[in-house]
């Protein structure tokens, strides 16, 4: 599940686990003024279908929401995530999947969990 508005550089929104493009309901309109937002589920969330349990992992969503962008011919300049949406930016970054010219972590979701 995809959503894009807006024109202007192209911004990617990543949310987090447990959440959908929805999470970027307040933030996209304002963005969208002057940039091209693109709002994706991740794998298994919000509209997006289930995808093999690989995908699953930090590693799989990063390259499933690469394969989104290069489908649809993006390459982001700016990419914002929201919790372990930080995490895959971060790890689309380090693979190369995007090279914006920075990622933002909004509560970024870095270290693991215990318990």
């Amino acid at each position: 599940h995809v959503q894009v508005m807006g024109a202007g550089p192209p911004v990617l929104l990543i949310h987090g686990t447990g959440a959908s493009t929805h999470s970027w309901r307040d933030v996209a309109p304002f963005l969208a003024q002057r940039f091209s937002v693109v709002m994706v589920d991740l794998p298994g969330q919000g509209f997006s279908a289930r995808p093999p349990p690989e995908l699953l992992a930090l590693d799989g969503m990063a390259r499933g929401i690469a394969a989104v962008l290069a489908v649809l011919g993006i390459s982001p300049e700016l990419v914002v995530g929201h919790s372990a949406g930080g995490a895959i930016a971060i790890r689309m970054a380090l693979d190369g999947a995007v090279t914006p010219r920075a990622i933002v972590s909004i509560n970024g979701a870095l270290l693991p969990l215990g318990g």
